[in-house]
């Protein structure tokens, strides 16, 4: 993300925009975030905000809209855009993608699935999405990296015949260990990137032969390549943050340039209007 963030910089510069970037880590910790973003606000007199992870950018919100401040979200909460008028949502849409893999599923012919639900809005969000294709389909909770034998051996006693969790790297890690201890060989239902990833695709290969899943488009071959350049030791784990960042940087900065006299009405027009970006 913060590589992303260096080359929307290079290139708003070369529109003849001269931007400073103000970069915080949250850590995970949404008191770290608060923290992070009032010293941002007071100290450093920033403009617009691009904040990752849903509780970091939930926690925020109010934040930035007390000092009415552009803001977009690169997470899975839609709950800012609907608290905050400032507020914009980029990331993944988890209850639109649950929903199109159910009703693939459906198409091809699965009666009855099944979500082991990770805690979060994101998995709020699958359900609702999933739900409106399998009405009432069993669920079962776990937290973040917590071991699901028991809930994959409540799925099994269900008799599901395909399994949805749009958790992270581990949590997908934890789900094909435990199907594959109950021996309970299902079609499965995961997010791309987080669960997805190289590390859940080469240890479960087989696993996941016929798995469904929604996310990003690809990123273009020339942002790749720019990437590349920027990053010679090939050190990225997730290109699509860095396209990410680079992206929706630049719309931030150009809506804020928009409107000189500061209106935080005409920056949300402005950036209402932003082009898509060929990354």
């Amino acid at each position: 993300s913060l590589l992303g963030a260096k080359l929307a910089v290079e290139d708003l510069r070369s529109e003849g925009l001269e931007v400073s970037l103000v970069v915080g880590d949250h850590a995970f910790n949404t008191r770290t975030a608060v923290s992070e973003i009032q010293k941002q606000i007071v100290a450093d007199r920033i403009d617009a905000s691009y904040v990752e992870f849903a509780p970091a950018a939930v926690a925020v919100s109010p934040v930035l809209l007390q000092h009415r401040i552009l803001f977009i979200s690169n997470s899975a909460a839609a709950s800012v855009t609907q608290s905050n008028p400032y507020a914009f949502k980029a990331y993944l849409d988890y209850e639109k993608g649950c929903r199109e893999i159910a009703a693939f599923w459906k198409q091809n012919g699965i009666k009855q699935p099944g979500m082991i639900k990770g805690s979060g809005e994101f998995s709020d969000w699958c359900l609702r999405g999933a739900e409106k294709v399998f009405p009432g389909m069993p669920v079962v909770n776990y937290g973040f990296s917590e071991d699901v034998t028991a809930q994959a051996l409540f799925m099994k006693g269900r008799k599901v015949d395909a399994v949805i969790n749009t958790g992270l790297e581990a949590d997908a890690l934890n789900m094909l260990k435990a199907l594959g201890q109950i021996d309970f060989r299902v079609p499965v239902g995961v997010a791309e990137p987080d669960g997805a990833t190289p590390a859940v695709l080469e240890k479960y290969r087989e696993e996941l032969e016929g798995y469904t899943t929604f996310g990003f488009p690809p990123v273009s071959p020339e942002f790749t390549e720019r990437v590349r350049r920027a990053d010679p030791q090939n050190s990225m784990k997730t290109l699509e943050a860095a396209a990410m960042s680079c992206v929706h940087i630049k719309q931030l900065a150009r809506a804020v340039a928009a409107c000189p006299t500061g209106d935080s009405g005409c920056q949300v027009g402005a950036l209402a209007s932003s082009k898509s970006d060929s990354a």
